[in-house]
């Protein structure tokens, strides 16, 4: 119970950042620089020197790469969902999108897996 309480608080906290972050490079979506806010806070925020290529997890096992054991993803919106609430007229704020979060890995967070390790040695 304590770790779901954690695990819960993290994706608050995650969100709460990716949030302020949104704000953050909303003109130059608007201006046109990005084509959305994810585009804008990994150009921005999450791109360095280390971290240069981004993928889900899934991503990067298509690709041939597995990710380290105990990396932490880099957050960016989901596609949105719609408020699930039974009642017969949702508020204004039911209405809305839900957008929740996916996480991104970078290219400093990942080892090439063994099978491709092995067929580039053969």
């Amino acid at each position: 119970m304590q770790n779901e309480n954690k695990e819960k608080s993290n994706y608050q906290t995650n969100r709460e950042k990716l949030k302020e972050l949104s704000v953050q490079v909303k003109p130059l979506v608007k201006a046109g620089d990005y084509e959305n806010t994810n585009e804008a806070v990994i150009e921005n925020f999450y791109k360095d020197t280390e971290n240069t290529e981004f993928h889900t997890f899934r991503g990067w096992l298509q690709l041939g790469f597995v990710v380290k054991r105990g990396s932490k993803g880099f957050p960016i919106w989901a596609h949105p969902k719609k408020w699930a609430n039974p009642s017969a007229t949702p508020t204004a704020e039911e209405e809305r999108d839900y957008f929740p979060l996916a996480y991104l890995f970078s290219d400093a967070q990942v080892d090439k897996s063994k099978s491709e390790v092995q067929h580039e040695h053969a």
